[in-house]
């Protein structure tokens, strides 16, 4: 009997990377401008990179840098009273 030779054509996909993660997600209350809330990271199985774009700032109270870190913008502290009384 013969050898028998099949080929199979080998398809490399490009595979979604994996949901992102946050390092922390923990923002005091006296935050400063440019403090870090964490650091977001992602793998992507083919090793593409991938970038990060904000849906949502908060009305410009929050950005992400360039090496993917949210950070608070100006906006958030704010020197009004808060309208419950409280100081």
């Amino acid at each position: 009997m013969g050898d028998l030779l099949l080929e199979a054509p080998v398809t490399d996909e490009n595979e979604a990377p994996a949901p992102p993660t946050l390092s922390s997600d923990v923002l005091p209350e006296d935050a400063e401008a440019g403090f870090v809330i964490g650091v977001l990271s992602v793998e992507d199985p083919d090793g593409n990179q991938v970038s990060f774009i904000l849906l949502d700032d908060a009305d410009g109270r929050v950005a992400v840098t360039a090496a993917g870190q949210p950070i608070v913008r100006p906006a958030l502290r704010s020197t009004s009273k808060p309208k419950n009384g409280c100081p």
